[in-house]
């Protein structure tokens, strides 16, 4: 079968930022149910809880890991994206590897500047490290530029 698809068009900014974001929450909050179902186990392990008490108590653990790491994970993606958006709004320059580090950078920074000096420095340097193994290493490959 023929699908309609125009090869012309881009998705634009904002149409990646969204689907960035989504795909993060999504991430994270399967991440943190899984973190949330190990924890959860570890702890009822040693307890005498029976029945249905002990499901509502492992059920509680996986519900606050889940919603927790999806709101740390979808916030560092809004404030990447905005970043990102942001920077490429005012400046046009093709330099998109350190775009990529400089809101890597910010996004960093940012998420940790009400834990202090040190915790915020350490965030950044983390962000900065991850936005440069995505700027030169995993966006380069073939397979991930089908999907940019």
């Amino acid at each position: 079968p023929e699908y309609v698809f125009d090869e012309e068009t881009k998705r634009g900014l904002m149409e990646k930022s969204f689907t960035a974001i989504g795909t993060s929450v999504c991430v994270g909050a399967g991440f943190g149910a899984a973190h949330g179902l190990y924890k959860g186990h570890r702890e009822l392990a040693n307890s005498d809880l029976t029945g249905k008490i002990r499901r509502t108590q492992l059920l509680n653990h996986l519900g606050k890991g889940a919603s927790s790491s999806s709101n740390a994970i979808g916030s560092v993606a809004v404030i990447y994206s905005l970043t990102h958006a942001l920077l490429t709004k005012t400046v046009y320059e093709q330099d998109d590897e350190l775009k990529s580090i400089l809101c890597g950078t910010f996004t960093g920074a940012f998420f940790k500047s009400t834990a202090g000096i040190r915790k915020c420095a350490m965030s950044a340097g983390y962000g900065m490290g991850l936005a440069a193994i995505w700027a030169f290493y995993i966006k380069k490959q073939e397979e991930i530029q089908n999907y940019l």
